[in-house]
């Protein structure tokens, strides 16, 4: 922030920034990631003279703190000019006609040039680089006259020499050996008044005090780089996730119609399922039954939704996902922790509100075990449907595939859960679709926990209990069995037998969720946490491996 002179508009909204603020907005974003090489394209493009000085002056800032900054600029003022180093400038067709150090007030440039016969001088207080494009003949102002091929002047020059040995002796030579530059050119040399005396002098005489500075510092850095531990990316990996976090922890807060809409939804969701079975009270195997189908129905329900909304969300910020993780701003972990942790506060808000909606309104049982493992389950269960849709949204290209896929998975999720089909009905070749529904375990912890001990007498499949049976059925009928109204009208009057409602739900052999058990209620919570880690370790592959950008 300090570097690029962010500081006074930290806390401003991109859209309200100035062209030139954006600029050093994007220079900024591009040096998260530590880059040792940093390459601007026109920086100064649709830039007044303040704007583009100031950009220049964030520029220099950059390469001042040791990095190598390239940059392309067009028609340059003399204050832009003078920030520059050194300078590679080239005529049509790609050819270099000067590649050196530029001096102060750009006299090696100057004196260059002005060494060369044919040459015009530079006039007393003319911006150099509207000069020497005049001299290339690439200025606007254009000679007809013949002018000297600069190109091959340079090819032939003793600069174009000592650029080819620093070349050779910087670039090609071995890491180890670079100790040794301390007795050759590392930097361009300050130009003589002619060519001879350029050649002439000593690589010592040449060097200017504040590049022999700078050669010292870098190799300092390099000596110290050497010594020392990098890491792929500059910031360790706590921070990397909390900076996400805390970015992604605002972009949800500034996009309500995604976040907020979803406990809205569970509201609205929990209100129609709690008016419809509001205070329930079961007696028959059809009133259970739909006290088992509401506890599915709001698991579907809000899983679904979930599913489908995260998936365009995800999916509009990809873009940026890819570009940052390849510039090695984080790295793909990073993301997906930090993306998995932002969706905790609103999932508990989710929770919290639909579970007491439903729960107290329909009047699900009071214990503090049943609550507690219902919350805990109805939690596991939105938290593992959120990160499918993540993983989903990370593998397919677009978000109509993507919920494509995910209505599939849905039905498969609820046709195979045991509820609409149970477990000993299925097809030997479906069942294995049986353990592999989430929504079976997540349906199994909230059943089992609510009917474990539950001794409600039950009419199956309906009726009410007899109680008024004469002597001598009297002791195996009364209790035993109901009709319609519960009185006795004969032995051909029944309707159904009486049975618990643990009984009938899984704990009998022709139960009808038969296949659950009360026992496993510990395994459905490990199963539904390894469904989430597992989904969370996909989407980071698929963030490494799989690349959507078309270019």
């Amino acid at each position: 922030m300090g570097l690029l002179e962010l500081d006074p508009i930290k806390d401003e909204r991109t859209r309200s920034l100035s062209v030139e603020q954006n600029k050093r907005l994007t220079i900024a974003v591009e040096l998260v990631s530590n880059p040792s090489v940093l390459f601007a394209d026109e920086p100064t493009s649709g830039l007044d003279a303040r704007a583009a000085t100031i950009v220049m002056r964030s520029i220099q800032n950059v390469a001042k703190s040791g990095r190598t900054v390239i940059c392309t600029i067009h028609q340059p003022s003399l204050a832009v000019f003078s920030v520059f180093d050194d300078l590679l400038l080239m005529k049509r067709g790609g050819e270099v006609v000067f590649f050196g150090e530029l001096g102060n007030a750009c006299e090696n440039l100057i004196n260059y040039f002005e060494s060369i016969p044919g040459t015009p001088k530079c006039p007393q207080n003319y911006n150099p680089a509207t000069w020497m494009l005049e001299v290339i003949g690439a200025g606007t102002n254009r000679s007809s006259s013949n002018k000297p091929d600069y190109a091959i002047l340079y090819k032939n020059s003793s600069l174009c020499k000592r650029n080819e040995e620093r070349l050779k002796y910087e670039f090609m030579a071995p890491l180890e050996a670079n100790t040794a530059l301390t007795q050759m050119q590392y930097m361009f040399s300050p130009l003589g008044d002619n060519e001879k005396e350029y050649s002439q002098r000593s690589i010592t005489e040449l060097a200017t005090p504040m590049r022999r500075k700078i050669y010292h510092q870098r190799h300092q850095k390099e000596r110290h780089a050497l010594s020392s531990v990098q890491t792929v990316y500059s910031q360790p990996f706590y921070k990397q996730v909390g900076y996400l976090l805390n970015r992604n922890l605002k972009t949800y807060w500034r996009s309500p119609e995604f976040s907020l809409s979803r406990i809205l939804v569970v509201i609205l969701v929990g209100i129609i399922i709690t008016a419809t079975f509001w205070q329930q009270e079961y007696k028959t195997a059809a009133d259970t039954q739909s006290r088992i189908i509401s506890v599915s129905f709001m698991l579907m329900l809000t899983g679904a939704y979930n599913l489908f909304t995260i998936m365009p969300f995800q999916i509009e910020k990809r873009a940026v996902l890819f570009r940052e993780i390849s510039s090695g701003m984080y790295s793909a972990i990073a993301a997906v922790m930090s993306d998995g942790f932002v969706e905790m506060p609103y999932l508990v808000a989710e929770t919290i509100v639909g579970v007491n909606i439903v729960y107290w309104g329909i009047g699900f049982q009071e214990s503090a075990d049943a609550y507690i493992y219902y919350t805990i389950t109805f939690f596991l269960y939105l938290y593992l449907m959120t990160s499918l849709g993540m993983f989903l949204a990370s593998l397919l290209p677009d978000a109509l595939s993507a919920q494509l896929s995910a209505t599939v998975v849905i039905q498969v999720f609820q046709l195979f859960a045991g509820v609409i089909v149970p477990h000993d009905k299925l097809p030997s070749y479906y069942k294995f679709l049986y353990y592999v529904s989430a929504q079976r375990y997540s349906t199994e912890a909230i059943i089992t926990t609510q009917f474990h001990g539950d001794l409600t007498e039950l009419c199956i499949p309906n009726g009410m209990k007899i109680t008024d049976a004469p002597w001598p059925f009297k002791k195996r009928i009364n209790g035993h069995f109901c009709s319609e109204d519960g009185h006795f009208h004969g032995l051909g009057a029944f309707t159904g037998i009486v049975q618990n409602a643990e009984e009938f739900v899984y704990n009998s052999d022709n139960a009808f969720l038969h296949g659950y058990d009360y026992d496993d209620r510990y395994m459905d919570f490990l199963v539904l946490a390894c469904w989430c880690i597992g989904l969370r370790i996909l989407t980071v592959i698929t963030a490494l491996t799989v690349d959507h950008n078309k270019r």
